[in-house]
């Protein structure tokens, strides 16, 4: 079976104080080797990183980036903040969202 439609995978990624600095290059290293490892280039399937600490911010959005390489440039570009989190508010957000603002 084909699947005409691509994949679209949403990574959320805490940068708040809630987790440990320490965790953040693996988490880093974990997003970079889950995109290296998926069919970007041909257009199989679409990634985005929403991180949170106070509030969410949209790192980038599905299909932001067609190159693997720039996606994973993104992915290193991502800073931990070390404030209070608000899981709550995050998690409504990212589903108020994630089939608008997400897919630019």
């Amino acid at each position: 079976m084909l699947c005409v439609s691509p994949a679209e995978l949403v990574f959320v990624v805490a940068t708040s104080g809630n987790m440990d600095p320490y965790y953040m290059p693996r988490v880093i290293e974990f997003l970079t080797n889950m995109t290296l490892s998926l069919p970007v280039a041909s257009g199989q399937v679409r990634i985005a990183v929403v991180t949170y600490a106070s509030a969410p911010h949209l790192e980038f959005g599905l299909g932001a980036f067609s190159r693997t390489s720039d996606i994973v440039s993104a992915i290193n570009n991502i800073t931990y903040h070390g404030t209070r989190s608000r899981y709550s508010t995050v998690c409504l957000s990212v589903q108020l969202r994630i089939h608008t603002k997400l897919i630019r």
